[in-house]
């Protein structure tokens, strides 16, 4: 009842944003990790390897639906002195980056089914030139799947990270079509041009108007996560946004510094580099090889900001920004604004990162609040009260933060105050 309730709620707030929104302009955007996932989808249409893809498929289907087969793939890495066999990952149109984990499991396991097919137990295996392809394909769709499971976070800011993202899958493809292989330089051109279709060339970034196409379909960045970008100290650099756009950028974040103009002067122009991590990021090694071009040391703020006949108050509050340093990625960016604020630092950009930051660049977290609660609210528990299954819910999704809590100095203090 409570689950059905909040589906209802949802589907209206939906409801709400895309057709009423619009015309009060209250602008939203599409989860990024979606259409992501549209676009990877086209990898099982690539001429040339979709009979792979399907076989791939077919091959990982036949081990989920037989047990005995299962048991035999597990075995032999049992036999071979592997302490923690592993199985097949079958893809799921409704879970993100599930195709490149099929195929990535698959290229893990490629040595036992081949020992499989030797002792003729298995008939549908993979070629040696098919292998090859898989492998090619992976490849491709690595670059997505990093993006997406990095997006998919909800205990750090994602949304500034949209541009540099697109634009670093951008050039991964344009590499990827370079390649030898006619298979990979196809299905690179393949994904290239529906990412482009979504999200543009990257000639044309930003030009403060969220473009829609079809069935009121976004086909751009979404201006909002632009100006996320400008608003985090890691990335306000803009990688991936032409120079043109920058200037229009800077524009517009001026002009609604002054629609919501506060009067007040910074008083320390020293501001300390803020390198607070984010321990519960998901970053990890390959994530810092797409970072690394926002940590280049010759890579300096814009100097050449339009000079507008503003407040020069509004315009010196942004100069001084722009000449801060640039963050690490792990850093945290709402310590710098926090740190800003308890300073009376940059009074005006103060509200619009809290505007802007805030935005998430994917539903992940929302629907991981549902899945928990289908798993809580079951038909054998369906008389749950309201309050305790809010509570359940709740913790459920905040145990680490609780489990850390209670073994915290200030929590076996406040017990002995008692």
């Amino acid at each position: 009842m409570i689950l059905i309730d909040l589906l209802h709620i949802f589907f209206c707030i939906a409801f709400i944003i895309k057709y009423i929104g619009a015309e009060v302009g209250f602008d939203h955007h599409y989860c990024i990790s979606h259409i992501l996932e549209l676009i990877t989808s086209k990898s099982f249409n690539v001429p040339g390897g979709e009979n792979i893809m399907k076989k791939a498929r077919t091959l990982v289907q036949h081990f989920k639906s037989s047990t005995q087969a299962n048991e035999l793939l597990l075995s032999v890495q049992t036999g071979l002195g592997v302490s923690i066999p592993l199985t097949v990952v079958a893809d799921c149109s409704t879970r993100w980056w599930s195709t490149y984990a099929m195929l990535e499991r698959l290229i893990t396991l490629k040595d036992y089914l081949i020992l499989l097919q030797n002792q003729q137990k298995l008939q549908n295996n993979l070629t040696d030139d098919e292998w090859d392809t898989v492998i090619l394909i992976a490849s491709a769709l690595k670059c997505f799947m990093v993006v997406q499971k990095f997006l998919e976070g909800e205990k750090y800011v994602t949304s500034c990270f949209v541009l540099f993202l697109i634009h670093k899958i951008r050039e991964n493809l344009t590499t990827a079509m370079k390649n030898q292989s006619p298979v990979l330089v196809t299905l690179a051109e393949i994904l290239l041009n529906d990412l482009n279709e979504r999200f543009g060339n990257g000639e044309l970034v930003y030009d403060g108007i969220c473009r829609r196409g079809e069935r009121n379909r976004i086909i751009c960045i979404p201006p909002a996560l632009i100006k996320a970008a400008f608003l985090d100290p890691r990335t306000k650099l803009l990688v991936g946004l032409p120079t043109a756009d920058k200037e229009l950028l800077y524009k517009n974040i001026k002009e609604e510094c002054v629609q919501n103009y506060t009067v007040e002067v910074p008083q320390n122009e020293n501001t300390a580099l803020v390198t607070s991590d984010l321990n519960n990021s998901n970053i990890n090694e390959e994530l810092d090889d797409l970072f690394a071009e926002l940590q280049q040391s010759d890579a300096t703020p814009d100097s050449n900001l339009p000079q507008m006949d503003i407040n020069l108050v509004v315009n010196f509050e942004i100069q001084k920004y722009m000449q801060e340093k640039v963050l690490y990625n792990k850093s945290n960016p709402l310590q710098f604004w926090k740190d800003a604020e308890a300073t009376d630092k940059y009074p005006n950009l103060r509200k619009l990162a809290k505007k802007y930051l805030c935005i998430p660049a994917t539903s992940a977290p929302t629907e991981r609040l549902f899945s928990s609660a289908g798993l809580v609210i079951t038909k054998k528990r369906n008389r749950l009260n309201d309050d305790i299954a809010e509570d359940c819910i709740f913790l459920k999704n905040t145990w680490d933060e609780v489990d850390d809590y209670c073994r915290s100095e200030e929590f076996k203090k406040s017990k002995l105050d008692k």
